[in-house]
C-alpha cells in the first residue's frame, strides 16, 4: 500500500489530492484505491485499505473470489515515508498485525463540537497482546493544530 498523489499516479500530473493505492507487488498493477484522510498542511495522513485487499478474510478457509485460503490472519507490515523535495526517508521497524483479532480494542471514533471532549473505553486481548503485542493506541485528531496534538500515543499498560 502506498500514499501518494492521485494526480500523479493516475495522470502523471501532481493535482495536491492525496490517495491510498494498493498495489500488486509482483505485477505493479493497482489493485484497488480510496482518497486519504489529509487535510492540508497537517502532520496525520490516514490511508484506508480493505483486508481483503491484502488477501485477507475473517474466514480464511473461505477467503471469497480469487483470494488464497487457509492462510494465517497476521500478517507483518513497516512504514517508510519518502520527501520528494529534499531526498530524506523516514523508516519503522517491522510490526505483526492481526486485523480480525487485535491485541488491543481500535476503530472506535466521536465526532464533537468545537471545545468539546469525551471518553472512550479501550480493552487489551492479553492473548493476543502477547503473540502480536501493540504499543498502545493512537488518537488521532486530524482538526486539531498541526504537530504533535494531531496524534496523541496512549501506552499499553504493563501486563500481570
Amino acid at each position: 500500500m502506498i500514499g501518494v498523489d492521485l494526480g500523479a499516479v493516475l495522470n502523471g500530473s501532481f493535482n495536491g489530492q492525496m490517495a491510498s493505492f494498493v498495489i500488486d507487488a509482483s505485477t505493479g498493477a493497482i489493485v484497488d484505491a480510496f482518497f486519504a484522510d489529509a487535510p492540508m498542511n497537517g502532520s496525520v495522513v490516514e490511508l484506508p485499505l480493505l483486508a481483503s485487499d491484502l488477501g485477507l478474510s475473517q474466514n480464511p478457509s473461505n477467503p471469497g473470489p480469487g483470494k488464497r485460503g487457509g492462510q494465517s490472519q497476521q500478517f507483518a507490515y513497516a512504514v517508510n515515508a519518502f520527501w520528494l523535495v529534499g531526498g530524506g526517508v523516514d523508516s519503522t521497524s517491522v510490526a505483526t498485525f492481526n486485523p480480525f483479532v487485535p491485541p488491543v480494542s481500535s476503530g472506535d471514533f466521536a465526532t464533537l463540537p468545537p471545545g468539546s471532549a469525551t471518553a472512550m473505553s479501550l480493552t487489551v486481548d492479553k492473548d493476543q497482546q502477547k503473540k502480536t503485542p501493540a504499543l498502545g493506541w493512537l488518537v488521532v485528531s486530524v482538526d486539531d493544530a498541526n504537530g504533535a496534538p494531531q496524534a496523541e500515543e496512549v501506552q499499553v499498560p504493563a501486563l500481570p
